[in-house]
């Protein structure tokens, strides 16, 4: 099994407040992830790997109405396709139930993350729509 540690809240964690900016940044760059305005502490954190480097985070909060949002997973490249990111999501998923949470929610256009949601269960259930502001 994987060594999952967390979670723990960004602001009491300068170290993966850090990596998790690293990791949000490295998602965008992969196009992974479109927009997200930047983590502002409050978020919780799953981690694999070293705190100040992890291999693998998860970024998530409580959303509310007994969901928990899954707001960043990322695998650093060389460590995909080894169970991390399905580790991270089951973990996550262990902790909302422990806590009493109904559902965990995450939104994604990204192919891999939509595919490890459905392997873990999953269903789409909202498909958003994006409108520009008329000029």
């Amino acid at each position: 099994p994987m060594d999952v540690h967390g979670p723990m809240t960004l602001q009491l964690t300068p170290d993966l407040f850090v990596a998790a900016d690293k990791a949000l940044a490295a998602a965008r760059a992969e196009s992974a992830l479109k927009e997200r305005p930047p983590f502002d502490g409050d978020e919780s954190i799953l981690w694999i790997g070293d705190r100040a480097s992890p291999m693998a985070l998860a970024v998530f909060y409580d959303a509310g109405e007994g969901r928990i949002w899954l707001d960043l997973l990322y695998v650093q490249p060389e460590h995909r396709q080894t169970g991390m990111g399905t580790a991270l999501l089951s973990c996550l998923r262990a902790i909302g139930q422990e806590e009493g949470y109904r559902a965990v929610l995450l939104g994604t256009s990204n192919e891999p993350m939509g595919n490890l949601a459905r392997k873990q269960g999953g269903t789409e259930h909202h498909t958003v729509y994006e409108l520009l502001a008329a000029a």
